[in-house]
Protein backbone atom coordinates (compact mmCIF):
# COMPACT_ATOMS: atom_id res chain seq x y z
CA UNK A 1 0.00 0.00 0.00
CA UNK A 2 2.94 2.47 1.03
CA UNK A 3 4.80 1.15 -1.70
CA UNK A 4 5.54 4.58 -4.89
CA UNK A 5 4.35 3.24 -8.32
CA UNK A 6 5.70 4.31 -11.63
CA UNK A 7 6.60 3.05 -14.92
CA UNK A 8 7.43 -0.58 -14.88
CA UNK A 9 6.15 -1.04 -11.19
CA UNK A 10 3.95 -4.01 -11.28
CA UNK A 11 0.29 -3.60 -9.81
CA UNK A 12 1.43 -6.50 -7.27
CA UNK A 13 3.88 -4.32 -5.67
CA UNK A 14 2.22 -0.64 -5.20
CA UNK A 15 -1.14 0.82 -4.79
CA UNK A 16 -0.71 3.71 -7.01
CA UNK A 17 0.32 0.72 -10.02
CA UNK A 18 -2.93 -1.11 -8.84
CA UNK A 19 -5.44 1.98 -9.06
CA UNK A 20 -3.78 3.22 -12.43
CA UNK A 21 -3.95 -0.46 -14.04
CA UNK A 22 -7.54 -0.27 -12.81
CA UNK A 23 -8.93 2.43 -14.05
CA UNK A 24 -6.88 2.19 -17.26
CA UNK A 25 -10.00 1.77 -18.80
CA UNK A 26 -12.00 4.92 -19.04
CA UNK A 27 -8.75 6.80 -20.55
CA UNK A 28 -9.99 5.06 -23.78
CA UNK A 29 -14.26 5.55 -23.23
CA UNK A 30 -15.69 6.81 -25.64
CA UNK A 31 -17.92 10.08 -24.60
CA UNK A 32 -21.31 8.62 -24.19
CA UNK A 33 -19.72 5.64 -21.82
CA UNK A 34 -18.25 8.21 -19.91
CA UNK A 35 -21.88 10.02 -19.55
CA UNK A 36 -23.27 6.86 -18.39
CA UNK A 37 -20.28 6.15 -15.74
CA UNK A 38 -20.79 9.74 -14.56
CA UNK A 39 -24.91 9.89 -14.41
CA UNK A 40 -24.44 6.23 -12.19
CA UNK A 41 -21.92 7.70 -9.88
CA UNK A 42 -24.30 10.16 -9.15
CA UNK A 43 -26.48 8.23 -6.84
CA UNK A 44 -24.20 8.01 -3.94
CA UNK A 45 -25.02 11.75 -3.68
CA UNK A 46 -28.59 10.84 -2.39
CA UNK A 47 -27.52 9.39 0.65
CA UNK A 48 -25.95 12.77 1.77
CA UNK A 49 -28.98 14.62 0.67
CA UNK A 50 -30.86 12.70 2.43
CA UNK A 51 -28.80 12.38 5.88
CA UNK A 52 -27.96 16.13 6.22
CA UNK A 53 -31.37 17.03 6.98
CA UNK A 54 -31.33 15.10 9.55
CA UNK A 55 -28.77 16.17 11.33
CA UNK A 56 -29.67 17.60 14.79
CA UNK A 57 -27.55 20.86 13.71
CA UNK A 58 -30.10 22.15 10.92
CA UNK A 59 -32.55 22.33 13.50
CA UNK A 60 -35.12 20.72 10.83
CA UNK A 61 -34.32 23.13 8.56
CA UNK A 62 -35.20 21.74 4.88
CA UNK A 63 -33.95 24.89 3.17
CA UNK A 64 -31.46 23.70 0.09
CA UNK A 65 -28.91 25.97 2.30
CA UNK A 66 -28.29 22.77 3.97
CA UNK A 67 -27.35 20.82 1.60
CA UNK A 68 -25.36 23.67 0.27
CA UNK A 69 -23.44 24.33 3.48
CA UNK A 70 -22.78 20.00 3.73
CA UNK A 71 -20.55 20.40 0.18
CA UNK A 72 -18.53 23.27 1.56
CA UNK A 73 -17.67 20.93 4.68
CA UNK A 74 -16.74 18.03 1.57
CA UNK A 75 -14.34 21.19 -0.09
CA UNK A 76 -13.01 22.35 3.21
CA UNK A 77 -11.58 18.59 3.62
CA UNK A 78 -10.51 18.55 0.71
CA UNK A 79 -8.45 21.73 1.29
CA UNK A 80 -6.96 20.38 4.25
CA UNK A 81 -5.74 17.21 2.47
CA UNK A 82 -4.32 19.39 -0.07
CA UNK A 83 -2.54 21.22 2.42
CA UNK A 84 -1.20 18.49 4.27
CA UNK A 85 -0.21 16.81 1.41
CA UNK A 86 1.75 19.94 -0.35
CA UNK A 87 3.57 20.60 3.49
CA UNK A 88 4.45 16.86 3.13
CA UNK A 89 6.25 17.05 -0.61
CA UNK A 90 7.96 20.00 0.65
CA UNK A 91 8.85 19.89 4.17
CA UNK A 92 9.06 16.20 5.77
CA UNK A 93 12.39 15.77 4.55
CA UNK A 94 14.47 18.58 5.21
CA UNK A 95 12.23 20.59 8.01
CA UNK A 96 10.52 18.04 10.23
CA UNK A 97 9.57 20.35 12.34
CA UNK A 98 7.63 23.07 10.63
CA UNK A 99 5.60 19.96 9.11
CA UNK A 100 4.71 18.70 12.39
CA UNK A 101 3.91 22.23 13.15
CA UNK A 102 1.51 22.89 10.93
CA UNK A 103 0.00 19.50 11.34
CA UNK A 104 -0.56 20.48 14.68
CA UNK A 105 -1.99 23.63 14.02
CA UNK A 106 -4.88 21.52 11.45
CA UNK A 107 -5.31 19.23 14.04
CA UNK A 108 -6.00 22.30 16.32
CA UNK A 109 -8.23 24.15 13.94
CA UNK A 110 -9.97 20.75 13.19
CA UNK A 111 -10.83 20.42 16.96
CA UNK A 112 -11.52 23.85 17.88
CA UNK A 113 -13.76 23.79 14.28
CA UNK A 114 -15.98 20.75 16.37
CA UNK A 115 -15.77 22.92 19.66
CA UNK A 116 -17.29 25.87 18.71
CA UNK A 117 -19.62 23.95 16.11
CA UNK A 118 -20.99 21.61 19.58
CA UNK A 119 -21.28 24.92 21.26
CA UNK A 120 -23.06 27.11 19.17
CA UNK A 121 -25.03 24.90 16.74
CA UNK A 122 -25.73 22.07 19.08
CA UNK A 123 -23.54 19.65 17.24
CA UNK A 124 -23.31 16.14 18.67
CA UNK A 125 -21.61 13.14 18.53
CA UNK A 126 -24.70 11.36 16.71
CA UNK A 127 -24.25 14.29 14.20
CA UNK A 128 -20.70 13.61 13.32
CA UNK A 129 -21.79 10.17 12.87
CA UNK A 130 -24.59 11.00 10.66
CA UNK A 131 -22.24 12.99 8.84
CA UNK A 132 -19.54 10.34 8.50
CA UNK A 133 -22.33 7.70 6.65
CA UNK A 134 -23.15 11.18 4.24
CA UNK A 135 -19.90 12.00 3.17
CA UNK A 136 -18.13 8.82 2.62
CA UNK A 137 -20.33 7.74 -0.05
CA UNK A 138 -20.31 11.22 -1.72
CA UNK A 139 -16.05 10.91 -1.54
CA UNK A 140 -16.53 7.55 -2.96
CA UNK A 141 -18.90 8.86 -5.65
CA UNK A 142 -16.79 12.06 -6.29
CA UNK A 143 -13.50 9.68 -6.53
CA UNK A 144 -15.51 7.16 -9.47
CA UNK A 145 -16.87 10.83 -11.37
CA UNK A 146 -12.67 12.02 -11.07
CA UNK A 147 -11.52 8.72 -12.33
CA UNK A 148 -13.70 9.27 -15.22
CA UNK A 149 -12.38 12.95 -16.16
CA UNK A 150 -8.40 12.14 -15.11
CA UNK A 151 -7.17 12.89 -18.73
CA UNK A 152 -8.61 16.80 -18.30
CA UNK A 153 -7.57 17.21 -14.74
CA UNK A 154 -4.53 15.21 -13.54
CA UNK A 155 -1.73 17.87 -14.89
CA UNK A 156 -3.45 20.11 -12.27
CA UNK A 157 -2.62 20.62 -8.30
CA UNK A 158 -5.95 19.12 -7.41
CA UNK A 159 -4.98 15.80 -8.65
CA UNK A 160 -2.53 14.66 -5.99
CA UNK A 161 -5.30 15.40 -2.97
CA UNK A 162 -7.63 13.08 -4.59
CA UNK A 163 -4.92 10.03 -4.95
CA UNK A 164 -4.07 10.64 -1.57
CA UNK A 165 -7.98 10.19 -0.65
CA UNK A 166 -8.31 7.77 -2.79
CA UNK A 167 -5.47 5.79 -1.10
CA UNK A 168 -7.09 6.87 2.23
CA UNK A 169 -10.23 5.08 0.94
CA UNK A 170 -8.66 1.56 0.12
CA UNK A 171 -6.90 1.56 2.98
CA UNK A 172 -9.64 2.04 5.56
CA UNK A 173 -11.54 -0.47 3.62
CA UNK A 174 -8.77 -2.88 3.63
CA UNK A 175 -8.33 -2.73 7.36
CA UNK A 176 -11.89 -2.72 8.19
CA UNK A 177 -12.20 -6.15 5.57
CA UNK A 178 -9.08 -7.99 7.03
CA UNK A 179 -8.48 -6.80 10.61
CA UNK A 180 -11.21 -8.92 12.10
CA UNK A 181 -9.77 -11.99 9.70
CA UNK A 182 -6.50 -11.24 11.89
CA UNK A 183 -8.09 -11.37 14.97
CA UNK A 184 -9.99 -14.50 14.42
CA UNK A 185 -7.06 -16.02 13.34
CA UNK A 186 -5.18 -15.64 16.60
CA UNK A 187 -7.89 -17.58 18.33
CA UNK A 188 -7.04 -20.84 19.52
CA UNK A 189 -10.60 -21.68 19.14
CA UNK A 190 -10.56 -20.56 15.54
CA UNK A 191 -6.99 -22.67 14.87
CA UNK A 192 -8.58 -25.37 16.24
CA UNK A 193 -12.18 -25.12 13.85
CA UNK A 194 -9.41 -24.50 10.86
CA UNK A 195 -7.74 -28.01 11.57
CA UNK A 196 -10.81 -29.48 12.19
CA UNK A 197 -12.31 -28.71 8.70
CA UNK A 198 -8.77 -29.08 6.73
CA UNK A 199 -8.91 -32.78 8.16
CA UNK A 200 -11.92 -33.73 8.88
CA UNK A 201 -11.64 -36.71 6.87
CA UNK A 202 -8.93 -38.07 9.03
CA UNK A 203 -10.95 -37.11 12.34
CA UNK A 204 -14.28 -38.64 11.45
CA UNK A 205 -12.26 -42.07 10.96
CA UNK A 206 -10.68 -41.81 14.40
CA UNK A 207 -7.11 -40.92 13.20
CA UNK A 208 -4.58 -39.72 14.98
CA UNK A 209 -2.28 -36.87 12.63
CA UNK A 210 0.18 -36.20 15.19
CA UNK A 211 1.92 -39.86 15.47
CA UNK A 212 2.39 -39.69 11.95
CA UNK A 213 4.16 -35.91 12.09
CA UNK A 214 6.00 -37.30 15.08
CA UNK A 215 7.61 -40.18 13.22
CA UNK A 216 8.16 -38.24 10.21
CA UNK A 217 10.31 -35.89 12.48
CA UNK A 218 12.39 -38.49 13.78
CA UNK A 219 13.24 -40.25 10.48
CA UNK A 220 14.27 -37.10 9.79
Amino acid sequence: MMNQGGIGVQPEKSWESWWNAENAHLRYSVLSSRIIEVLLCLRFFVYQYGLVYHLKISHDNKNFLVYLLSWVVIISIVGLVKLVNCASRQLSSKHQLIFRFIKLLTFLAVVTSFILLSCLCKLSIMDLIVCCLAFIPTGWGLLLIVQVLRPKIEYYAIWEPIQVIAHAYDYGMGTLLFFPIAVLAWMPIISAIQTRVLFNRAFSRQLQIQPFIIGKTKRR
